[in-house]
């Protein structure tokens, strides 16, 4: 599931890249819930061939309100359920503040509201912060300790191009290893991105991020200091003890 918040100034809508990499399979259904800054929402399919197959027009969606999460995680478990579901929030991030601000209703997710939508909807295996800043952070996990199972986000600055050629090798992998564990799926996206970021966090990183803002690709620039880690959050209750020492 891809939680598409687009819907906030000069957005980059991710869609188009992510369509080019994800795909449906025996193994693998793929959902976008779309909100962009003009128009209505819309929810996709994205079927074996990489093509965007329209199943609703939403209207105008709060995108930071937490039932909005909540109602599309829901449906995509009635539509297609599944042995294991992954979960990718795409927008700007606050570490703890939250993330996915939706400007036309002047509203984010706050931590605790991306946990009750988690909650109510009956929790995820994996949720991944695709672009949103500063979401790596311990106090994000531990709030989503009790409904996630591996936490994934950037503790510095991100970006959606940090994920390019990754959620390619994501679906591939489920297809070709659709028993692996949640906890080794972690480990091998965080080396996905690392493999397609072959000079991550350094002055040729910047480079290319320049080549790609002068291209229309990204709309801000930012220092070369990325991060991502994949955190098991069963682990957490005794690390917040090991913290509050």
């Amino acid at each position: 599931m891809l939680y598409d918040d687009a819907d906030f100034y000069r957005a980059y809508d991710p869609l188009d890249d992510f369509s080019k990499e994800a795909y449906s399979s025996q193994y693998v259904n793929v959902l976008v819930l779309q909100d962009k800054k003009r128009g209505g929402a819309k929810l996709w399919y994205i079927d074996e061939n990489h093509e965007k197959q329209l199943l609703e027009e939403m209207g105008e969606l709060n995108m930071g309100n937490y039932t909005t999460l909540r109602d599309f995680i829901i449906e995509a478990k009635t539509d297609f359920p599944a042995s294991r579901y992954i979960l990718f929030l795409y927008n700007h991030g606050g570490g703890w503040k939250g993330a996915c601000w939706d400007d036309t209703d002047d509203d984010w997710l706050t931590m605790d509201e991306i946990r009750r939508a988690l909650v109510e909807a009956g929790g995820v295996n994996i949720i991944g912060f695709t672009a949103p800043c500063l979401m790596g952070c311990i106090e994000g996990a531990y709030e989503l300790r009790e409904c996630v199972e591996v936490y994934i986000g950037s503790e510095e600055m991100s970006g959606y191009s940090l994920w390019f050629n990754s959620i390619n090798q994501l679906c591939n992998l489920l297809n070709e290893k659709p028993n692996i564990s949640t906890l080794e799926l972690g480990k091998e996206i965080v080396n996905m991105i690392k493999e397609n970021n072959p000079y991550f966090g350094t002055i040729e990183d910047y480079i290319y991020r320049i080549i790609m803002f002068l291209t229309g690709r990204i709309f801000y620039l930012y220092p070369p200091e990325k991060t991502i880690s994949a955190v098991r959050t069963d682990k957490l209750n005794e690390l917040i003890i090991e913290i509050d020492k």
